[in-house]
């Protein structure tokens, strides 16, 4: 007789860890909901990636009440609490005292749910959410902002944004987002709050960024953060397509490209923003300027190393395909053999579609990619620099010259096998010790 299978347990779903968390608090005599983004997003009927959890027990009653937690911001009353394999954050309810930083209140107050409302950034993302009574708490009139559409302050939006600055690309970023507008007076504040933008660190502003260009709505959010006045003091290399008539209208170009990009990867995307930065300044886009200060806004804003890299080789060889059927093979090859290729083909169409590149160019190395094989497109050299050592030369620069010049003939087809790339290493040598070098 056949074993009965073991069923394995059902994995709760993160709404029910959530609901677990404020069973228990509830179990022991405190109130809890659901806070922030996550009952925005129900009441908008989408489902929340992560669930905020508010309360009126003190941060160690609740290190006391759960077995696992993490004591992350206690001075602020937010404990992290690790429940059906995920973590949760769990704050007291509280109100703020004065904001010296410009980000982070210099002492709290524990207080009570309304309190802990009224001193949260916008309507929509100010009201709570009792999932037991599977009731929503509404102060703050979120509810109603959410059917029209708009983006306001909790209370006076000047206050708002002199206590965290922050709050100045939030809002753009959930207007941009949503397809909500920003109610005026929230608006006049964030332009008359714009270069206070200046006081949020470079990683906060690179994270805000990041969100804001890797949305379907990003143009709309680049958009906003120039008529509102943010965008100077986020990317300073962009004055000059922000201040000139000319500069004006590669801007435009430049959000153009942005919006034709069929990725939303943030390197990428950032690329096309930058891609013309320099041609106010140089007279006329020169990629390898337009990637010297797309660097240096990718080091001051703490891009990670990767993306940095990403964005370098996007911008740097933006114009790589021009005149794609004229261009040696090697050229091409090399080209296509990089990591992000094929990310920098969907610049390049991206561009085509604007009218910065020649759809035909663009479509000659599509083609070519989709039709070489990978080996076809990197194979394994023939020659390696053991092989030059062991035709008696010494490892010098001269060895970089012969492997790249042998290699680009491999990738051309002229040579195919190991003799004659050795017979092409030889009259490169030869030629090099004559003064001169081969030109096949």
């Amino acid at each position: 007789m056949d074993r009965e299978k073991k069923k394995e347990p059902k994995k709760r779903s993160l709404e029910d860890a959530a609901v677990s968390v404020a069973k228990k608090l509830r179990e022991s005599g405190f109130e809890a909901f659901f806070a922030g983004g996550c009952v925005r997003d129900m009441v908008m009927g989408s489902k929340p990636e992560d669930y905020d959890i508010a309360t009126n027990a003190t941060p160690e009653t609740v290190q006391s009440i759960f077995r696992h937690t993490i004591p992350v911001g206690v001075q602020f009353g937010v404990v992290i609490v690790l429940e059906g394999g995920a973590q949760f954050e769990v704050a007291t309810f509280r109100s703020d005292g004065r904001y010296t930083d410009g980000r982070r209140p210099d002492e709290v107050r524990f207080g009570t749910a309304q309190e802990d409302v009224l001193r949260r950034d916008f309507t929509i993302n100010g009201m709570l959410y009792d999932p037991i009574k599977r009731k929503l708490i509404d102060y703050i009139g979120g509810q109603e902002d959410i059917k029209k559409k708009l983006i306001r302050c909790i209370g006076n939006p000047q206050e708002r944004f002199s206590e965290d600055k922050l709050r100045l690309l939030r809002a753009i970023r959930f207007s941009a987002r949503f397809g909500f507008e920003i109610e005026e007076e929230t608006r006049k504040a964030i332009a008359a709050f714009a270069s206070s933008v200046s006081a949020v660190s470079q990683e906060r502003i690179r994270e805000e960024l990041e969100k804001i260009l890797s949305d379907a709505n990003r143009t709309e959010g680049v958009r906003e953060l120039q008529k509102l006045g943010l965008l100077p003091y986020l990317l300073p290399e962009l004055s000059g397509l922000l201040s000139a008539q000319e500069g004006a209208k590669l801007f435009d170009h430049s959000l153009a490209v942005l919006g034709s990009l069929s990725s939303f990867e943030f390197p990428l995307s950032f690329a096309a923003l930058m891609h013309e930065v320099s041609a106010v300044s140089a007279g006329s886009q020169s990629a390898q300027e337009s990637a010297k200060l797309t660097g240096r806004a990718a080091r001051r804003l703490r891009f990670s190393n990767a993306q940095r890299k990403k964005a370098l080789f996007f911008v740097l060889n933006q114009n790589a395909c021009e005149d794609a059927a004229s261009q040696p093979l090697h050229n091409l090859k090399r080209l296509l053999a990089e990591e992000e290729s094929a990310n920098l083909l969907l610049l390049m169409e991206a561009k085509a579609k604007c009218g910065c590149a020649d759809q035909n160019d663009v479509a000659y190395l599509r083609d070519l990619s989709v039709r070489l094989t990978k080996e076809e497109i990197a194979p394994e050299p023939l020659l390696k620099g053991e092989d030059l050592i062991r035709m008696g030369l010494t490892p010098s620069a001269l060895f970089t010259i012969i492997l790249e010049s042998v290699y680009d003939a491999q990738l051309d087809g002229k040579v195919v096998t190991r003799d004659e790339a050795l017979s092409l290493a030889r009259k490169i040598a030869e030629g090099h010790q004559r003064g001169g070098l081969p030109t096949e």
